[in-house]
């Protein structure tokens, strides 16, 4: 009874929800479609860094707002309250003009980035880190397209990179919008860049708010050092970059700045190990590979200060030992249409600094048909942006030469951007071939060198596989050269920009995955394998495979190979003799509170390095962090359709009669079924 009673109010209710949502114009189903959200987690976006003055880059709570599409920067007037989609060969002009105009950042809510094909695109500076030079031409235009976009501070108007088909969709709806003048209905984007910290590096690592910009170095010498430590042997360093940077951080390439130089110097390494001379070379040749060097050359002057320090990390070395330094930059593009490639010699010309003479001689003499080799020009101020600038301020003495594709300017038209994605196996094959006859004829430092064989054939091999791990997507890590060596946490295109440092072990030689990134340890495992002079015989080999546990190699002796993913025999490693070792790389401001008593840690600022910083005359250490993100997908945005105001007033009016009237209804059911009972 009380059911059957029920009945008309029901379906009066049910009528007037149809009326209201009918009236609402959003019944149908495509008009249901419409007003879904297209979302989209992770998105490449953006980031709030912090340093030792202030915060760079963006953030911001979620904002939405109706999408514009702006074809030219320079185009004016604006709708208030609008979400930009900008042409990304347009973003440095806008965003400059967002950094002086006031009014159009109250306007502008957020930016949203269209891949495009530019000719040129760099947001590093005309000067990269012009301050570390050891001269005082600082206006020189080293990276002649840039914009130093990257170290503008944006401050709370979030950026976004559009992806495949989610670029072209917004587009379409911005101009659906423009169609019709804002009004009815319109498609909007809703950003989210949501980040923690404020102020400054000192207070955000205070509060624990960020965590600094860090990884670690890999180096390794050939011949290996012996077990008793060092034989004080004169050590030529051969050094190159492992990581770049670009506006939206994890789309960094670096294909020819730094990873070109670096592939480079591998597959030297491999040339040099698999010949027979090591053992007579007068000087020990020690390859390091620096992270972190984008960042104020994080890198080479941590290694430096633990040098001086005297750290686990650079035992068996010493400042004094090292007397030159060869250092690779870009030279992925050094090759023509007919695989010649051409190469430049930069080097300090003039007192205080080392002699090169020796070094640029090695290297003319290296050229063959498939590579030129020459100084660069004598009105170059002096050396190009690179780490040989960090070693030369420690210690100018230091006979040095780096070697490029470029003579008095990059070349490279995409810099530090997420563009620098190509590089020419062939020029890379000529630059480690070039690389290793230079370095084996300065090594020997005799008046009669024997002939280095290299085969063409096998360098190339070696660069094109280096080439399949580093800078692809499939294999990535999971090639055949990295299955070999390590058990990647991803398997896919390693990750170029450093990213944050959240902790260190108690030995800086722990190659915990939680500690050690995948980059990280394939370079360890690679040179260490390179550059070793043999494996371990008898007992102390470890028959059965090594580990990092309970089956360690013999002093002198490293476990390479081991795969801890894999587990069981299977992922055990071989004892090599070999001298390969990380070296941590964040800032020299910065310490790690208790981690080497295993925790609970805390990143603090320290004081330790600012004597030898002064007396070595180093800029202020940048401090380089990067925000904390709040869990849950952050940066993140939506695309949907938001109805116009006549329809939400609608909206909001049919809901309150909803309201009235299932209320209503709702007393009068109570009432009815109440009379009821009190009848029975």
């Amino acid at each position: 009874m009380a059911k059957s009673g029920n009945l008309p109010i029901t379906v009066c209710f049910l009528a007037l929800l149809q009326g209201a949502f009918s009236h609402s114009g959003i019944s149908r189903n495509a008009d249901l479609q419409r007003n879904i959200y297209l979302e989209v987690k992770n998105a490449p976006a953006c980031v709030r860094l912090l340093n030792a003055t202030g915060t760079v880059g963006c953030a911001s709570e979620p904002v939405s707002a109706p999408l514009l599409f702006l074809s030219n920067a320079a185009a004016d007037p604006m709708p208030d309250d609008c979400m930009v989609l900008v042409p990304e060969e347009q973003l440095s002009a806008f965003l400059q003009r967002l950094q002086v105009s006031s009014a159009l950042r109250k306007r502008v809510k957020g930016v949203l980035v269209l891949p495009g094909s530019p000719a040129s695109l760099t947001f590093a500076e005309r000067f990269p880190l012009a301050q570390y030079a050891p001269y005082a031409t600082s206006d020189y235009a080293w990276n002649r397209n840039g914009t130093n976009v990257s170290m503008l501070g944006i401050g709370t108007i979030p950026i976004f990179l559009l992806e495949g088909d989610v670029a072209a969709q917004a587009q379409q709806h911005a101009g659906e919008n423009a169609l019709k003048g804002f009004r009815g209905p319109v498609h909007v984007a809703e950003l989210d860049a949501t980040m923690w910290a404020a102020g400054n590096a000192s207070a955000c690592i205070t509060q624990g708010t960020c965590l600094p910009l860090g990884g670690h170095s890999v180096w390794a010498a050939l011949p290996p050092l012996p077990a008793s430590g060092s034989d004080h042997r004169p050590i030529l360093l051969v050094a190159a970059g492992v990581d770049s940077t670009a506006f939206f951080h994890d789309r960094t390439k670096g294909a020819d700045a730094p990873l070109s130089g670096l592939i480079a110097m591998l597959a030297a390494a491999e040339a040099l190990g698999n010949s027979s001379y090591a053992d007579v070379y007068r000087k020990r040749i020690v390859f390091a590979a620096f992270s972190g060097e984008p960042w104020g050359y994080m890198g080479s002057k941590r290694f430096l200060w633990e040098l001086h320090s005297g750290e686990n990390s650079t035992l068996g070395l010493s400042l004094d030992q090292i007397e030159q330094m060869v250092e690779v930059g870009q030279v992925g593009r050094a090759a023509d249409e007919t695989g010649q490639s051409a190469f430049y010699l930069h080097f300090q010309r003039d007192a205080p600094f080392g002699a090169a003479d020796d070094l640029v001689k090695a290297f003319l003499r290296a050229g063959d048909d498939k590579a030129e080799i020459s100084e660069a020009s004598g009105h170059n101020p002096g050396i190009p942006p690179s780490s040989l600038m960090s070693f030369l301020r420690v210690k100018p003495g230091i006979a040095g030469v780096v070697l490029e594709e470029f003579n008095t300017q990059f070349i490279n038209p995409f810099y530090h951007s997420r563009l620098d994605a190509n590089i020419s196996i062939e020029a890379v094959t000529s630059a480690a071939i070039v690389l290793a006859r230079a370095l084996h004829v300065t090594a020997y430092a005799g008046s009669e060198v024997p002939l280095l064989k290299v085969t063409r054939t096998a360098v190339h091999a070696t660069v094109a596989a280096l080439v399949e791990c580093l800078l692809t997507g499939a294999p990535g890590l999971g090639c055949q050269l990295a299955d070999q060596l390590i058990s990647p946490v991803s398997r896919g295109e390693p990750m170029h920009y450093i990213s944050t440092l959240p902790s260190l072990g108690q030995d800086s030689q722990d190659p915990s995955l939680a500690l050690k990134k995948d980059i990280e340890r394939f370079l360890w495992n690679f040179l260490a394998s390179r550059t070793a002079s043999g494996p371990v015989e008898g007992s102390s080999g470890k028959q059965g495979g090594c580990d990092f546990s309970s089956r360690r190699c013999m002093e002198g002796a490293v476990c390479v190979g081991y795969r801890a993913l894999t587990g069981g025999s299977a992922g055990r490693g071989r004892c090599l003799l070999s001298t390969a070792r990380y070296v941590p790389s964040y800032s020299t401001r910065f310490c790690c509170k208790d981690c080497e008593n295993g925790g609970p840690f805390q990143w603090a600022l320290s004081n330790r390095s600012l004597g030898w910083e002064a007396a070595t005359a180093w800029p202020p250490d940048p401090m380089w962090t990067e925000s904390n993100w709040p869990p849950g997908g952050v940066p993140q945005y939506r695309l949907y359709q938001r109805e116009g105001e006549g329809t939400e007033n609608r909206l909001l009016m049919g809901g309150v009669v909803v309201l009235l009237l299932s209320t209503a209804a709702t007393t009068v059911a109570q009432a009815v079924y109440a009379k009821r009972l009190k009848q029975r």
